[in-house]
């Protein structure tokens, strides 16, 4: 995954460009890079760190059009060779590229019986010497782009320099790339985020879309002219202020946002009563997503009468059983942007179908008639916190509608889990001592379980210990042969029927030497279940800020999922 930016016009593109890199590190921090167009030719700086190298090995300069990238490896390791941009071999072209090539060994094959020379190992250094290899037998940079859009096979946006125009060029397919207006100029960005504006005109293109933007924008499709009309985006608020990072921030923000979507969700027309019915009248509703995002999935399993089977986005786009026109399916993405989820819809686009986004303005909510946004504002951090507490409420509201049944018990989240908020000194304490060990079991039971899943994960995800969901039935099945001393246990236990059980678990660690550590939630709120997973964010977070690593970038990872 890779955050990508382009300026052509009379920006300050040092400034423009640097900032707009500092942006879009949370689409990838391995490594980072720049290159501009000016008088001299293509100038590059790249290096295999993160953006505040750039900011500080960078000398200012002037540009006629320029072009950035923060990288997350795909192909090839974290190293000078491998970070973009690249500049092709007889120095026509530099570009910067998010997304995978399948087909780039072929690729690169044909080039080398060519007498090229490949540096590195990426996918995107063939790439920018592909087009030059076509470029030099037709002379022409617009049709040489739309033969390269016919040779690859995977997901690409490219943002390429010529080194004799003072243009930018661009070839598009299922990773995100938008054009913002500026009264300086025109931007490429995988993101709207990539400019602090508050407010742009922007237009995202479509896939295998390629074109020319210099004072002028052309937009191509297997040679037919695309016109284009910008539209206009207010941007959420993100700005940082007195946490001591985006996950602080965003964790407290959490229960007067999930409010405002309560206050939403509850009014009957926000949820159209067609899709209701369509829903009910299916025989059967896949749930897809990955990650958190599956998570909470499995949470509106747990609550709707109905069949339902909830599949990892990147499994479902690989299953090759017959689709039942019958069937519905939810989609749920926290950035609409993943690329496994993209695929999926895809997949079965003719089918009756809605998704869950954080961002109404993305690829996946411009693809469903029936989109919903989760209206928890923009989320920086990798991990995803506020944004499966908005897919739970969603789903939780979706599936009552559904059950035709009250969810009254909704509107005392907030309280709730501002009253968590408020007694953080308490999970202090606990992630002083969960710091110490280096790996750790949840156990639950039923819908306890799925909160296990979810509170693993986010352990495992900001502070590296090794974390694992268990079902508490399945202890004594295999995970027991872990339990030690130093191989504690977080037991998560809200309904009343099930404790008696939980002791015999608890009894059995014990006996082993193991710590149990356990957090008693109201067994009578129906919604105690999410409350969990807030108290044991909070310890996450703590966890890691105690042992100083890096919370909003945990490492290997990225925020938006672009590629396969």
């Amino acid at each position: 995954m890779c955050g990508i930016i382009g300026l052509v016009g009379s920006f300050n593109h040092y400034d423009v460009l640097l900032k707009g890199l500092k942006r879009l590190e949370y689409r990838g921090y391995d490594s980072s890079g720049i290159g501009y167009l000016n008088k001299d030719g293509i100038v590059i700086n790249k290096y295999p760190e993160s953006v505040d190298t750039l900011f500080k090995e960078v000398k200012k300069f002037t540009a006629y059009c320029s072009i950035g990238h923060t990288r997350w490896a795909t192909h090839g390791k974290v190293s000078y060779k491998n970070t973009h941009p690249f500049i092709s071999k007889n120095g026509l072209f530099c570009l910067v590229h998010n997304g995978t090539i399948n087909n780039f060994l072929t690729l690169k094959e044909e080039l080398i019986s060519n007498g090229y020379i490949m540096n590195g190992d990426t996918d995107s250094e063939v790439l920018v010497n592909y087009l030059e290899y076509l470029f030099l037998n037709n002379h022409n940079i617009l049709l040489s782009l739309k033969l390269l859009d016919s040779k690859l096979d995977g997901s690409y946006s490219l943002v390429i320099i010529s080194k004799n125009e003072e243009a930018l060029y661009f070839l598009k397919n299922q990773t995100s790339l938008l054009l913002i207006e500026k009264e300086e100029g025109y931007v490429l960005t995988s993101d709207v985020y990539s400019l602090d504006d508050k407010e742009i005109n922007y237009y995202e293109f479509e896939d295998h879309q390629y074109g020319k933007i210099d004072n002028n924008v052309e937009i191509y499709k297997n040679d037919i002219k695309i016109s284009h009309n910008f539209k206009r985006l207010i941007k959420d608020d993100v700005n940082i202020n007195s946490c001591s990072c985006y996950l602080e921030k965003e964790l407290f923000e959490c229960p007067a946002l999930i409010e405002k979507e309560i206050q939403y969700y509850s009014k009957s027309e926000s949820i159209p009563q067609n899709v209701i019915n369509e829903l009910n009248s299916k025989r059967k509703i896949y749930v897809i997503g990955c990650g958190t995002s599956f998570h909470a999935g499995l949470i509106f399993k747990e609550i709707v009468d109905k069949e339902v089977e909830v599949i990892l986005a990147s499994e479902f786009i690989y299953q090759n059983k017959s689709l039942n026109e019958n069937d519905g399916y939810i989609f749920i993405s926290q950035s609409g942007e993943t690329l496994d989820v993209i695929r999926s819809i895809e997949k079965v686009k003719n089918a009756f179908f809605i998704s869950i986004t954080n961002n109404k303005d993305s690829t996946i909510s411009r693809k469903s008639k029936y989109h919903f946004d989760i209206m928890v504002q923009k989320e920086i951090s990798v991990a995803s916190t506020k944004a499966y507490f908005g897919e739970v409420v969603f789903l939780y509201i979706l599936a009552k509608r559904m059950n035709d049944e009250n969810y009254k018990e909704i509107f005392d989240l907030p309280f709730r889990m501002n009253q968590i908020k408020s007694n953080i000194k308490e999970i202090e304490t606990l992630a002083y001592q969960v710091k110490e060990y280096k790996n750790l079991l949840f156990l639950g039971k039923g819908i306890d379980y799925l909160s296990c899943l979810e509170c693993s994960l986010k352990l495992k995800e900001i502070t590296y210990i090794h974390s694992e969901a268990i079902y508490l039935g399945e202890l004594k099945h295999g995970p027991l042969a872990l339990i030690n001393k130093d191989f504690p246990s977080i037991i998560l236990i809200t309904n009343d029927e099930l404790k008696e059980i939980g002791e015999i678990s608890i009894n059995e660690i014990k006996s082993r030497d193991g710590k149990v550590f356990i957090k008693q939630f109201d067994s009578s709120y129906k919604l105690s279940f999410l409350l969990q997973v807030y108290y044991y964010d909070f310890l996450a977070f703590l966890v890691a800020k105690n042992l100083g690593v890096n919370i909003d970038k945990p490492r290997n990872l990225a925020k938006s999922v672009t590629v396969e």
